[in-house]
């Protein structure tokens, strides 16, 4: 079963991997008419901290591996087959350990009237949104905590999905008939809670568990200036209400909730106005408590050409983030001002740094992110990642438990 961890599954999925490599190539060489393509990149990261750590068990360190090889099938109708591993180790936490199916899904289309239609059927991932610093309409896929503690990491999630576009827009239909949990840091690992999420014990509001089948729609267009989009979605929740059990550990407990969703981007000149918002019904607040709420992002994005009269641009991202729960809210993002710096140096290496914070207006409390990359040769690429977590609040029940956690990361990629 392609959710288990473990580092012998890992190997499995490695050999298999390289297995359907061999007959992908080999079917080829047979067969003309059937077009293949096997891409990757393979990712080495070093992660150190600069605090000691605050609980038991954790290391001042991080070291881990990640593949991601793509293969890629077209017939001569054009229909085509994806299939995208993506496989994590991690020498220190092994609940960060993951064999995932990011992509596996049979592509076809055709026409209807003046209308075309594309059906995807197998695991995928979906997008939705527009701002930067967080996507609160994104809720088809499942997110991947344990990867990156920006959350913007996500899992692969099996659905049928079907798009029709037209001159009217383009409409989405999405029908999926499994869950996935939610991947978090674990015992020994760091940006974890105060007390460590147990996967295992996960329990859900719905009778069919994690067969219970969500249902999800999006409608899409341009007009003008204007690209937005407005969404719908019924299922399982993929935030879990966190539960403390008597032997100091939190249990997920996923509930079945209602999202409508709407995003829109105007774009004038060098100014890009965005908007995200959210309603959504059913979930808990960080209380426990059942509270349905609103939330919306409201940003603008403005970039200079040549600064300096040098080659380098730089673009200008401001976003308020709110929510109505306030201090009730389950993540970071409740009242907070979010600003970045891109410095794109347009040269032969595709060099960029940003720089971004994110400054709670009620909790006081404030982190700072600092990225780099650089491509060394045509296959191998540098990116330097740090994240610092300042002044957090003992009253901030978010940020507060990984107020020793801020780090730098150095990562090697390797692609092919």
């Amino acid at each position: 079963m392609i959710y288990r961890r473990g580092n012998l599954f890992c190997v499995r999925i490695f050999i298999a991997v390289i297995f359907f490599s061999f007959l992908s190539v080999h079917t080829y060489a047979e067969n003309e008419s059937l077009y293949t393509d096997i891409s990757g990149t393979v990712s080495f990261e070093h992660r150190g901290y600069l605090d000691d750590p605050a609980y038991n068990g954790q290391r001042s360190s991080l070291t881990s591996v990640t593949a991601n090889v793509t293969f890629y099938f077209e017939d001569e109708n054009y229909r085509s087959f994806t299939l995208t591993p993506n496989l994590r180790y991690d020498a220190v936490d092994s609940a960060r350990n993951l064999a995932d199916l990011k992509e596996a899904y049979f592509l076809t289309f055709g026409d209807i009237g003046q209308s075309e239609w594309e059906l995807r059927l197998g695991f995928d991932q979906v997008f939705w949104g527009v701002v930067e610093s967080r996507n609160i309409v994104d809720i088809v896929n499942q997110t991947d905590v344990a990867d990156h503690p920006d959350e913007k990491s996500k899992l692969g999630q099996l659905m049928a999905h079907l798009t029709v576009t037209g001159d009217m827009g383009t409409l989405e239909l999405f029908a999926m008939p499994f869950h996935r949990l939610r991947t978090y840091p674990g015992t020994n690992g760091r940006f974890r809670s105060l007390l460590p999420v147990d996967n295992d014990r996960a329990t859900y509001e719905s009778k069919h568990e994690e067969k219970n089948v969500d249902w999800a729609a999006q409608y899409s267009n341009s007009i003008g200036l204007l690209d937005f989009g407005i969404s719908t979605f019924y299922g399982t929740s993929r935030e879990p209400k966190l539960t403390p059990s008597d032997d100091g550990v939190l249990i997920p407990h996923y509930e079945t909730i209602r999202q409508y969703g709407l995003y829109g981007q105007v774009t004038t000149g060098p100014f890009l106005f965005k908007l995200e918002a959210i309603d959504r019904r059913g979930a808990s607040n960080l209380f426990g408590q059942k509270e349905n709420y609103k939330a919306y992002i409201l940003g603008a994005e403005y970039g200079f050409y040549s600064i300096f009269d040098s080659q380098v641009d730089m673009t200008l991202f401001v976003e308020r983030t709110y929510d109505t729960r306030k201090s009730r809210a389950t993540n970071a993002f409740e009242d907070d001002i979010f600003l970045t710096s891109l410095f794109t140096f347009n040269d032969v290496n595709s060099s960029e740094f940003v720089v971004g914070t994110l400054i709670s207006r009620d909790r006081e409390s404030q982190t700072l992110a600092l990225e780099f990359s650089r491509r060394l040769t045509d296959e191998w690429a540098l990116e330097i990642d740090s994240l610092f977590v300042l002044n957090a609040k003992e009253t901030d029940l978010v940020l507060n438990p990984v107020e020793n956690d801020s780090f730098i990361a150095l990562k090697l990629n390797y692609s092919f």
